[in-house]
């Protein structure tokens, strides 16, 4: 009972955010703080999903959606160094904060999350491998 209580906690911190939000939505912003870097791909294998519906949620979480109105801005979408044709995900300023928040709702014991690699890092560091 206390993991469901705990993830209760979690999502009502979405819905006091994002009302509206899908659960799918949710479970795609996961996969990136999880998998910092992850790609469209690999996050619609990860859940089940297609990948053009993948590319709609993020494109919510992003700074803006397939629709050209405004995002959330949690993720920042980028192309892939090494294959222009593939976007990979990874958390905002504004994400990691709401990703905090989440993981002490999961765990009032205030650990925090480590830090996660940020997408210009990300590209300074592949590129710095190219």
């Amino acid at each position: 009972m206390k993991s469901i209580h705990a993830l209760s906690n979690a999502l009502e911190i979405f819905r006091q955010i994002y009302p509206d939000i899908p659960a799918t939505t949710i479970m795609v912003f996961l996969q990136v703080v999880i998998r910092p870097g992850i790609s469209s791909r690999d996050t619609a294998e990860a859940i089940g999903s297609s990948q053009s519906a993948i590319s709609r949620h993020f494109s919510m979480l992003g700074e803006y959606t397939w629709r050209g109105e405004e995002g959330w801005g949690l993720v920042d979408l980028i192309e892939e160094p090494t294959n222009r044709r593939m976007k990979v995900a990874f958390l905002t300023s504004k994400g990691q904060a709401l990703a905090e928040k989440i993981a002490v709702a999961i765990d009032p014991t205030g650990r925090s999350l480590p830090p996660a690699e940020t997408a210009d890092a990300y590209v300074r560091r592949v590129r710095g491998q190219i």
